[in-house]
């Protein structure tokens, strides 16, 4: 993984009481499905080696160049952050209602909570494509070509509409 479920506790709105076995998934889902189409399969994967090799317990420990750091701890981190914000509200709110259901036998959600929920993730899905915009634009910078994304005119966030 390129951060860990404390890093990403510590740049977004995910919560110490969270269970890391919740969050490691989502990071997983989240590098496999979002980041990988954004950065390219090809950079993506470099990214992944470089960081594994810079990680204990490999053999020869690999220290970061100056510009993989910045793009992993500027860009990539704050991306998965606000990714994972956005892919765990659901599975969050179904933990927490079968929690409370147990207690309260209340298995339905009124109109006020499935309207915050969806404002919520309506805010969540803008901060997302503010980082994805942040880190293409980092990456055709630095590759000066644009991203994979781009180039098809079909990033996953290019059809958001702000208010």
């Amino acid at each position: 993984m390129l951060i860990d479920a404390e890093g990403v506790k510590k740049l977004g709105y995910v919560q110490s009481n969270v269970l890391p076995h919740t969050v490691d998934v989502t990071i997983q889902r989240v590098q496999r499905t979002m980041l990988k189409k954004v950065m390219g399969k090809t950079r993506y994967i470099d990214l992944l080696d470089k960081v594994s090799a810079s990680l204990p317990p490999t053999a020869v420990i690999v220290p970061l160049d100056p510009e993989t750091s910045e793009l992993l701890y500027d860009y990539v981190h704050p991306y998965i952050a606000a990714a994972v914000d956005y892919k765990i509200v659901l599975p969050l709110t179904v933990q927490l209602r079968a929690a409370a259901a147990g207690k309260s036998k209340d298995e339905n959600f009124d109109a006020s909570e499935l309207t915050e929920l969806l404002r919520l993730r309506d805010q969540l899905k803008q901060d997302v494509a503010a980082f994805t915009e942040d880190l293409q634009e980092k990456l055709e910078e630095d590759n000066n070509c644009e991203t994979p994304a781009a180039k098809k005119g079909n990033s996953p966030w290019r059809n958001i509409k702000f208010k």
